[in-house]
């Protein structure tokens, strides 16, 4: 089973990225509005007798963690503006906190090992097919108009654990 574990939008902002993305008609393969969500780590392929020992694990690492506020400002895109293959929606305040947040997570399962450093982001459209048809010059005066458009800010109380196929915690 596919796993990971994330930090799921509550629906407000969501309904704002939403409303966002229709009226700035965001190109590629947009991410639904019910699955957004900041991944904190990347399990991949865990057995399924695994998952109450990652739960329990959670359960114990995460307790002392407080509650905090993440506020959404501003896009931008992976691997970089001028190549864009995923555009994203910028953590900003809160960010420190979410990062932490994944680190806590990291050191809480001894079998997690990060590939590269976590950088919070929400993505919010996959642009591969896009990029290889649109018009880069759209992209640039995207990302330019919507440096700094703001899209919400929510507290952070919950960390879930999900499969591929849905929500399991």
């Amino acid at each position: 089973m596919r796993l990971f574990i994330a930090v799921p939008v509550v629906n407000s902002v969501a309904k704002n990225i939403e409303n966002w993305l229709e009226k700035m008609d965001i190109p590629g393969k947009r991410v639904r509005v019910e699955n957004l969500h900041f991944t904190l780590c990347f399990l991949g392929e865990r057995p399924v007798k695994e998952i109450d020992t990652i739960k329990e694990a959670l359960r114990d690492g995460l307790k002392d963690k407080k509650a905090f506020n993440l506020s959404l400002n501003g896009i931008n895109a992976f691997p970089s503006k001028k190549n864009p293959r995923v555009l994203f929606i910028e953590a900003k305040k809160g960010k420190e906190e979410l990062i932490d947040l994944a680190q806590t997570v990291e050191r809480t399962l001894s079998f997690y090992q990060r590939d590269k450093p976590f950088l919070p982001h929400l993505t919010v459209s996959r642009l591969k097919d896009y990029r290889d048809k649109g018009d880069k010059n759209d992209l640039e005066s995207l990302f330019l108009d919507n440096k700094d458009v703001e899209f919400g800010e929510f507290k952070i109380d919950q960390v879930i654990l999900f499969s591929t196929s849905g929500h399991i915690t």
